[in-house]
């Protein structure tokens, strides 16, 4: 059962409770006043016939207020003779005489009678016996029907309102809440059917318009997710290719006997080495990013980045004697790290400030203490990159030149795996860059 007819069928089921609680009490309250009005008249028996049969003494002492009841005497020849005229006054509406006579000493037969003229109902009671005087005692109905009426229109008008509550509140409901979650059950079938451009239009400031809005989110996360995913498969086959290809080439070259020549021969192994070598060292990167994407711990230990930071620009100096490398890295800064993929990262940071910066660009490594983090920075005063190219350095498999040439540049790997593993580190990492006036890669994890 879906949750709009279960909806539904809740409002069916507290309109009928309402109705049925508004007709008992409809039938109840009037059936209480007369059997009240019963009793009162009863109780007025003695005064009233001592009244109407002269008789006695006297009628005996009553607390029914005059006003409350009628007494008359029926002379035996039809004649009424008022003794209680109630309410009082000279034209008020008698009431009519009862179908059926209760006899002195029987249970009193009482009867809903109505007035003579235009006026209210009665509770009337006729006594006596037949052929001779008799006495009819009634209790106006007027407060009783006026009190029902006022009732009656009471309960209609909570009924109404009920039901106009309920049918605003099923309106609201359905508009604001099940209709947006409609929507987006319909735009989840059309997503697994394959429409994945579906999104949902959600109303702002209500809960259903939070959801769509997150679902929505989630929709273009998941495509992000598809497309990063797409291009990072796409990118590997496209990196992968070259070197399998030129092993097939050279492979095929020798099974139909052209490396005959010995130099010949040595320099192919020499290219089949680097290649395979490449592909190693791609294989190795890849399996890192999946395993970091994965979330496995790394090695967690007590880490002197200063020691890495110096190494690191000592290492560079050694490599790139032209350069000029610059170290300013103060004592004291530990982390809770791997020491080995601390150092990937350092390599990989200086090799792109290496690459990308120029022939004759320094190198500045900096390191501090800021409160309860360390911070790193790799500076470079070379070329620097364009917005665009800033925004995507950290991209898988991404180079900076549109042609992504496979020369200095590598696999385009290097930050991608430097994000990783700082994030697995719980830090971050940015990267600030401006076209003529070089790049800086700051580094931020905390400190132990």
């Amino acid at each position: 059962m879906s949750l709009r007819t279960r909806l539904v069928a809740a409002a069916v089921i507290l309109l009928v409770a309402v109705m049925t609680a508004g007709v008992t009490i409809v039938r109840i309250v009037p059936r209480s006043q007369r059997a009240e009005i019963d009793r009162e008249l009863i109780r007025s028996l003695p005064f009233a016939v001592g009244f109407a049969r002269p008789d006695d003494v006297g009628p005996p002492p009553f607390e029914q207020p005059f006003e409350e009841v009628y007494v008359a005497r029926l002379v035996s020849d039809g004649t009424r003779v008022p003794i209680v005229v109630a309410p009082s006054g000279a034209n008020q509406a008698t009431p009519a005489i009862p179908s059926v006579m209760t006899t002195f000493g029987t249970p009193p037969r009482i009867e809903t009678v109505p007035s003579t003229g235009k006026g209210p109902r009665w509770r009337a009671m006729l006594l006596g016996a037949p052929g001779s005087d008799r006495v009819l005692v009634a209790l106006s109905l007027q407060r009783a029907d006026t009190t029902s009426r006022q009732v009656r229109l009471t309960v209609l008008a909570a009924g109404l309102g009920i039901l106009l509550v309920l049918g605003l509140a099923g309106w609201w409901v359905l508009r604001l809440g099940l209709n947006p979650i409609a929507e987006i059950t319909e735009a989840a079938d059309a997503i697994t059917a394959g429409d994945r451009t579906r999104r949902v239009v959600g109303r702002r400031r209500t809960e259903a318009g939070h959801l769509a809005r997150a679902f929505n989110v989630m929709l273009d996360e998941h495509q992000a997710d598809e497309d990063r995913r797409r291009r990072f498969v796409a990118d590997a086959s496209h990196e992968l290719r070259t070197p399998v290809a030129a092993v097939r080439g050279f492979a095929d070259l020798y099974r139909n006997g052209g490396l005959d020549d010995p130099e010949m021969l040595g320099e192919a192994m020499r290219r089949i080495g680097d290649e395979s070598k490449r592909m190693a060292g791609l294989v190795d990167d890849l399996v890192l990013l999946a395993r970091l994407d994965e979330g496995r711990a790394l090695e967690t230990q007590p880490v002197d980045l200063s020691r890495i930071l110096r190494d690191a620009a000592f290492d560079t100096s050694a490599t790139h004697p032209n350069r000029r490398v610059t170290s300013e890295v103060a004592d004291g800064l530990v982390v809770l790290g791997d020491d080995a993929r601390l150092r990937q990262v350092l390599a990989n940071v200086v090799h792109n400030a290496l690459t990308h910066g120029g022939a004759n660009a320094s190198l500045v490594v900096r390191g501090w203490r800021q409160g309860e983090l360390c911070v790193v920075e790799v500076s470079d005063d070379g070329a620097g990159m364009e917005p665009e190219q800033a925004a995507r350095a950290f991209d898988r498999f991404y180079r900076s030149d549109r042609a992504r040439a496979r020369h200095a540049n590598g696999a385009g790997l290097g930050l991608s795996i430097a994000r990783a593993i700082t994030e697995a580190h719980h830090g971050r990492v940015t990267l600030e860059s401006a076209t003529g006036r070089g790049t800086t890669v700051r580094l931020v994890l905390p400190a132990a």
